[in-house]
């Protein structure tokens, strides 16, 4: 089994290296592709004790995100290629690196180019996280021409029309300290 990780900034246009990568995955081993948001672990005692019943659930999601996700997952065989998306809590490289090591990540891929936007004021900005990370990491090379609007569309809904919505998509919180 390969494990990738993609950090996200809950964009559809920070998914788009999906595609690309289980186009390239051409082996019968399991491909599975960990889409992550990085969060500012609480600091009050209170929002400590209730971060298992955190109010992060897929519903919290935005909309636009989750049916990207979902049409992304309908796409490829699940026995073949999964993807996974979790929030993570931790706003250091040692909460990242324990995440990957749990999940047993091989590559993390980061778009080149790209202007990560992190619109929640919980968002940790983990591009720097990742010079300090043992794990390779492959910088995508991300366009910015008006193209790639219409790249991203094409590749969420190129033949989707004719496949049912996925009633399986699931999210799981992960807690990395």
């Amino acid at each position: 089994m390969k494990n990738i990780l993609l950090p996200s900034d809950l964009s559809v246009q920070s998914l788009w290296p999906i595609k690309k990568i289980a186009e390239n995955h051409n082996s019968p081993e399991l491909l599975t592709i960990h889409v992550v948001h990085l969060l500012e672990m609480p600091t009050s005692i209170a929002d400590l004790l209730l971060l298992s019943r955190s109010k992060r659930t897929d519903n919290s999601l935005p909309h636009f995100f989750r049916d990207a996700l979902q049409i992304l997952q309908s796409k490829f065989n699940p026995e073949q290629i999964k993807i996974k998306f979790e929030f993570v809590y931790g706003s250091t490289h040692r909460a990242l690196s324990n995440l990957m090591d749990v999940r047993r990540i091989e590559q993390v891929l980061i778009l080149d180019g790209y202007k990560y936007q992190f619109a929640d004021k919980d968002s940790v900005n983990f591009i720097g996280f990742f010079k300090k990370i043992k794990t390779p990491v492959v910088y995508i090379p991300y366009r910015q021409a008006k193209d790639s609007e219409f790249e991203v569309l094409s590749i969420l809904l190129n033949d989707y029309k004719n496949q049912p919505a996925p009633n399986d998509f699931r999210f799981e919180p992960a807690l990395a300290m």
